[in-house]
């Protein structure tokens, strides 16, 4: 979905993308996209046709009819109500959120540096813009895009956390919020990933991928790659816009962390240190973490995974459980 035009005469964008087919993305039918649409625009609408009758009376003393107000009233009271009506029943396809969470462990590592590089370093995936002028919207997603049968977004995010063994580990995290857990954890089912490990190197894609019946439902995938103690990682500047506050020992931003070599320390990662300078009997024995061994394939999300499930409480749910236990 790249950057398009919307003229108010037209719901057509450029390269075929119309606002049409991205409110079918956000709301249950297209339908409720179109009223919603219509009654928001009203909303707006309305009182600046009243400021204007106003101003139109105040300077040149010209009145509108009696009439005019009577049916814009209603109309504005019929708009809001169908805006919040809709709002309320999108918005409760919002309130739960279940993250799973799966660790698989990468295959040995030539050496003591781990180097991760982006899949996709086309900058345009990061713009997210609208604009407004000469009576037309611009809107630029193009870090969003749909097909026929499923949308792909381009916001996965990256980390960098310590190893708890001697072995490069990789967590992945998919969230999804839904109206309750069983559905959010069926969208976060849903959403499919890509990287790939080439001997010392690891690819990750910034797309994520998921259904369109799952509709946008503020699915998030995030990489936490696990170093251990003595190894290193070197970030490519590909990775620029994926990375995730990734914490070191220096409190470096994360754009100054690219292409530069971090060493894994107890502390967490430096990188004026060298995994050389890290004395041995600080680096873990090997042992194994409850994870998914092996070769991690462009489709990982297809091999089995031990999932940990996190369920996030909302506000409703809090006060039902203190309400009980006091």
């Amino acid at each position: 979905m790249g950057g398009s035009v919307f003229a108010f005469d037209s719901f057509d964008g450029d390269g075929g993308i119309s606002l049409a087919q991205l409110g079918q993305l956000v709301f249950p039918s297209s339908g409720q996209a179109m009223w919603f649409s219509i009654a928001l625009f009203l909303l707006f609408l309305i009182p600046i046709i009243g400021l204007l009758t106003a101003g139109l009376q105040l300077m040149l003393g010209l009145r509108a009819p009696g009439w005019v107000a009577w049916v814009l009233a209603p109309v504005w009271v019929v708009s809001l109500v169908v805006v919040t009506v809709i709002g309320i029943r999108v918005g409760r396809d919002f309130q739960r959120s279940e993250t799973l969470s799966t660790v698989r462990t990468l295959d040995p590592v030539a050496g003591q540096v781990l180097y991760l590089t982006n899949a996709d370093t086309n900058e345009d995936i990061q713009q997210w813009s609208v604009h407004f002028g000469k009576g037309e919207m611009d809107w630029d997603l193009d870090g969003l895009r749909a097909t026929k049968d499923s949308v792909h977004g381009g916001w996965a995010k990256l980390d960098i956390r310590r190893s708890p063994d001697a072995e490069y580990h990789v967590r992945i995290e998919r969230n999804s919020q839904g109206a309750n857990l069983k559905s959010s954890r069926r969208r976060s089912e849903n959403i499919a990933h890509s990287m790939q490990q080439q001997d010392s190197s690891l690819v990750v894609s910034p797309w994520l991928r998921f259904p369109k019946e799952d509709k946008l439902r503020a699915q998030r995938l995030r990489y936490v790659v696990l170093v251990p103690v003595g190894k290193a990682v070197y970030l490519d500047p590909g990775l620029d816009f994926m990375l995730d506050d990734v914490k070191n020992v220096t409190n470096t931003l994360d754009s100054d962390m690219l292409g530069r070599t971090w060493t894994m320390t107890p502390n967490g990662l430096s990188s004026t240190v060298s995994p050389e300078d890290v004395p041995d009997d600080l680096i873990p024995a090997k042992q194994t973490v409850p994870s998914t061994t092996g070769t991690i394939s462009q489709r990982s999300t297809n091999k089995p995974e031990q999932e940990v499930v996190v369920r996030t409480m909302v506000l409703p749910d809090l006060l039902t459980v203190l309400g009980r236990r006091f």
